[in-house]
């Protein structure tokens, strides 16, 4: 990779971090139910290993209304670990995992087109996308889900089997509709 594509390429970054990141705690303007539900699973995953109907480590987990993928949850634990049950603690990993998504898609879409132009225009277009900023500023797992599977569809392009297949598994636990893939 040259100076000028790292260069490129940490601007979009910065861009996409500062799309996710500024006012965070004012828009969305407050945590909504399955937020919250996040929050107080990774909260119970910190203080004693089990959620908050006391399985230990669950590989699904029940939530305040239904059973849900866990893999969000666990993600949050070291955030609620550091900034508590507030809106920082429960929404910073999304933040961080919707800032690397265009990194991810303009790696999936380099190694398919080798062209360094359309992995930029891909990764500029995914980091300014409305949609993609706000399920990123909130605990949705569609984010998270989404970098496993353009992640996994990398690595099994770039032949790295292993790997393709741990990230394409552990999409199947965040969110229900990964399954489908």
């Amino acid at each position: 990779m040259t100076d000028s594509m790292s260069w490129i390429l940490s601007i979009i970054l910065a861009l996409s971090l500062l799309l996710r990141v500024g006012l965070l705690n004012q828009v969305p303007p407050e945590l909504f139910g399955d937020e919250v539900d996040v929050g107080y699973q990774a909260r119970s995953l910190f203080q004693t290993g089990r959620d908050l109907y006391g399985q230990v480590l669950p590989t699904y987990i029940h939530s305040l209304a239904e059973w849900r993928a866990p893999l969000l949850m666990y993600a949050t634990v070291p955030t609620i670990a550091a900034f508590g049950n507030s809106v920082w603690g429960v929404r910073l990993p999304e933040v961080v995992l919707g800032a690397l998504g265009p990194l991810i898609l303009f790696l999936l879409v380099y190694h398919i087109s080798k062209s360094w132009k359309f992995g930029v225009l891909a990764a500029v277009s995914m980091a300014t996308m409305p949609w993609h900023i706000y399920y990123s500023r909130a605990a949705f797992e569609a984010v998270l889900m989404l970098d496993l599977i353009m992640l996994g569809t990398l690595l099994f392009l770039k032949r790295r089997f292993v790997l393709s297949i741990l990230c394409l598994a552990f999409s199947m636990y965040t969110y229900s509709t990964a399954i489908l893939f």
